[in-house]
């Protein structure tokens, strides 16, 4: 996700125009809803990554972590919905 955040911001910042063969045609409220939607996956995998090595490294489970890894999905599910 990050990789694809760095290629696809200049495409995204100017809707429109040519970067690298590349064009976004849509609104920049549409670009603005890209971005959101990639950052939420990092995000997500981010932790989900972080907390999978936390818990190999204590061998207990975080019920905060947990809960905040339902609440991330939950606002994923909410955002998909709603596009």
């Amino acid at each position: 996700m990050a990789v694809l955040l760095v290629k696809l911001s200049p495409m995204l910042r100017h809707p429109g125009a040519d970067f690298d063969g590349m064009r976004f045609d849509g609104t920049p409220a549409q670009a603005l809803m890209v971005w959101a939607v990639l950052a939420a996956v990092l995000v997500f995998g981010m932790t989900a990554t972080s907390y999978g090595g936390w818990q190999v490294a204590t061998g207990k489970r975080s019920r905060k972590v947990v809960f905040a890894m339902l609440g991330i999905f939950s606002g994923l599910c909410l955002l998909a919905r709603w596009l």
